[in-house]
């Protein structure tokens, strides 16, 4: 098992890293030491959507959906986060956590273990789901017009880079709005 003090050696050797590698390698390292105790980390959110859109999407934290919230939290704090608010924040790296649930909004089998260079490992909320999210958003958001608002047009890119490999009947047990959108985006040839 892995030790604070290593884990902590390992997190200085980010300070230089370029943002998104250092988000995923941080990502890596908390997985790879939850999964000793049993728990999977899994990445939701902008770090989701960033990855999915191979870096054209840029966020500014690190959402993990995980049970054991306590435990997750208590390591931060061993390893210099502060909690903020909602966040766990690390000066040095400069790298925010959240927490938003212990529950997936979403399908457990179709998470992905996300492979980095390094050998080591994230896993990262299936791409239907995060474009069903951010589709939600978008209704949400821009009830009349969800074609206005980020997340639909972020939906939208994620749908056209991954469309070859997406479960679209899967996507399309969702609501009847999102199915209404994805019949005229799989119609378009664009």
């Amino acid at each position: 098992m892995r030790s604070i003090e290593a884990l902590n050696d390992e997190l200085k050797k980010l300070v230089l890293e370029p943002k998104l590698d250092k988000m995923t390698l941080f990502a890596s390292l908390i997985t790879e030491y939850l999964e000793e105790k049993g728990l999977r980390p899994i990445i939701v959110g902008g770090l989701s959507v960033e990855l999915y859109s191979r870096g054209e999407y840029s966020t500014s934290d690190i959402d993990f959906i995980t049970p054991g919230y306590d435990i997750v939290g208590e390591l931060l704090e061993k390893l210099g986060f502060e909690k903020i608010g909602k966040n766990w924040y690390h000066r040095g790296l400069e790298i925010a956590v959240e927490i938003p649930s212990n529950h997936l909004e979403g399908s457990q089998e179709k998470v992905i273990k996300f492979k980095l260079e390094n050998d080591k490992h994230v896993y990262v909320i299936g791409a239907e789901d995060i474009i069903v999210h951010r589709l939600e958003s978008a209704l949400a958001s821009f009830p009349e017009n969800p074609e206005y608002s980020e997340d639909y047009e972020w939906a939208r890119r994620l749908f056209l880079i991954h469309r070859d490999r997406l479960d679209i009947d899967y996507m399309k047990k969702q609501e009847a709005w999102v199915t209404r959108l994805l019949d005229r985006w799989t119609h378009d040839k664009h």
